[in-house]
């Protein structure tokens, strides 16, 4: 700074500590805004002071504050700063953006597995259903084909009863012989 700059010093005001100058002129010590170097410095000073402000917002204050020029120590030193922050967060994302892609597909995997089994267990509820209708059509075939029985026996039975010979059942009257020709039979046979 040149020796005639004024400052105004804030003993009053907590947030300002520093020395304010209360007008500004460019030191000889930066270079023209035509060099690269500086552009790089002024882009590091902005870093600077976004860093500072955010730290401030951070702590709590508010108002506006006194940042100074960076020097190029300070402007090469927040640049690996910014690279190396930038290298972990970019390596982290990277990770983070790989996990969350092998999660999703495990569980599409999962999933598919789960609606496999459901598939299957949808399959056999149907099979199930197939062979239940088939027994209960079997069933009902059986009961139809009973009934068609007892109704013969029936049928048989009323025979015997008009021929009066109900007390002499045996098997070989429902089979249209009498026990009586059966003795005869086996008697002429001997």
């Amino acid at each position: 700074m040149e020796s005639g700059a004024a400052y105004a010093i804030p003993h009053s005001h907590p947030i300002l500590p520093l020395p304010i100058p209360l007008h500004h002129s460019i030191p000889p010590s930066i270079p023209s805004t035509s060099s690269p170097i500086s552009s790089r410095s002024l882009s590091d000073q902005r870093l600077h002071r976004l860093e500072v402000a955010i730290a401030r917002g951070a702590e709590g204050k508010s108002g506006p504050a006194f940042v100074g020029d960076l020097t190029e120590e300070r402007a090469v030193e927040l640049a690996g700063k910014v690279a190396s922050e930038g290298f972990v967060w970019g390596f982290a994302t990277i990770v983070v953006g790989l996990e969350v892609g092998r999660q999703a597909r495990k569980d599409a995997a999962k999933r598919d597995q789960e609606q496999g089994y459901r598939d299957a267990a949808e399959a056999r509820t149907a099979e199930v259903a197939v062979t239940a209708a088939a027994a209960a059509a079997a069933a009902a075939r059986a009961a139809e084909a009973v009934g068609e029985i007892g109704g013969r026996l029936e049928a048989v039975e009323r025979r015997l009863a008009e021929r009066g010979t109900a007390g002499e059942r045996s098997w070989l009257s429902v089979w249209g012989a009498s026990s009586n020709n059966g003795v005869q039979a086996r008697a002429a046979g001997a």
